[in-house]
């Protein structure tokens, strides 16, 4: 696997390194009359920014084809085109995703701040307002934006399918119910009002469960940016190892983030969502994937630290 991320960096390297000379540079020959009159009589034409595109572009597509040549012949062609692509790549689409999703954000802060976040009517029409788990939660995109631009590139790529599929999964398992509302709305399906009242109902909302489920959803965010703001550079969605965080939260539990995400979804699912045995299997499902989840983490971060991760583990928690 090493030879393979280092065949890739060189592959990039001198792809790159071609696409990005100027038209007169290389096989100049001082020996060869002809070859330097050729070459000197370049100097003088017009660059074709085009051919250097289209030149980039077949270094690139020659590369990722090399690399997927050269991974183990039963890799499946997906893995193989996830070896194949560039570090940088993901950070690129990381980043992009999370400051989009920041940016649609900002003007709820502008129209008014104190309203953002959870709330909860009272009778006799007074209200409560709890911004601060949303803006916990854009911190936390904040942070996992700004590690996808500065993150380290990783001892070894993941290379295995778990160690894909189940982290994406479990990172996105959370938003799967308003991924299907929102595919309600633009569908305008005739389903949408009965979902929307069997996802959150507020007839069964109570203020102890506002109070209980809107500190787990502070404590859990919480928790969440010290982790992220500790992780940062090594912060990856998938089963990578990049450097061992041995500081912060990382002091007293070996995976703090997924400890946070999970009480916040606790709750999300306790103060929102119907009493119901979909919503709690729902809830349960995410748990199970966030442990399994952490098992090929530490798995992967045994192999790469060894000693050095066997004695942070045995002075730490696996979750509490």
């Amino acid at each position: 696997m090493f030879s393979l991320v280092s065949a890739s960096a060189s592959a990039w390297s001198v792809c790159l390194m071609r696409a990005s000379s100027p038209p007169w540079s290389g096989g100049l020959n001082a020996n060869d009359a002809s070859g330097g009159m050729s070459n000197i009589s370049r100097l003088f034409q017009p660059i074709n920014h085009d051919r250097r595109r289209d030149a980039a572009s077949t270094c690139i597509i020659r590369a990722m084809t090399t690399n997927m040549e050269n991974a183990a012949p039963h890799t499946p062609l997906l893995i193989r085109a996830w070896l194949a692509a560039p570090d940088w790549l993901f950070r690129a689409i990381g980043a992009a995703t999370f400051l989009g999703y920041l940016t649609l954000q900002v003007p709820d802060y502008f129209s008014d701040f104190w309203r953002v976040g959870a709330y909860f009517h009272f009778a006799g029409g007074r209200s409560l307002h709890l911004p601060w788990g949303r803006i916990l939660i854009d911190m936390t995109f904040l942070l996992i934006a700004l590690a996808f631009c500065l993150r380290v590139p990783p001892r070894q790529r993941a290379d295995r399918p778990i160690q894909i599929i189940l982290p994406f999964a479990a990172a996105f398992w959370p938003f799967l119910p308003f991924v299907v509302e929102a595919a309600g709305k633009w569908t305008g399906a005739a389903w949408l009002p009965s979902y929307k009242q069997f996802m959150m109902d507020p007839a069964t909302w109570s203020a102890t469960r506002f109070l209980v489920g809107s500190g787990l959803i502070i404590l859990g965010n919480a928790l969440d940016v010290w982790g992220y703001g500790t992780l940062l550079r090594s912060c990856s969605i998938v089963a990578e190892a990049r450097e061992l965080k041995v500081t912060g939260p990382y002091r007293i539990v070996r995976h703090p983030i997924y400890l946070g995400q999970m009480l916040a979804q606790s709750g999300v699912w306790l103060f929102y969502a119907q009493r119901h045995w979909v919503w709690a299997a729902f809830f349960f499902c995410f748990v199970a994937m966030q442990l399994w989840r952490s098992r090929i983490e530490d798995a992967v971060l045994e192999q790469h630290f060894g000693e050095r991760y066997a004695r942070w583990k045995a002075r730490t928690f696996w979750f509490v």
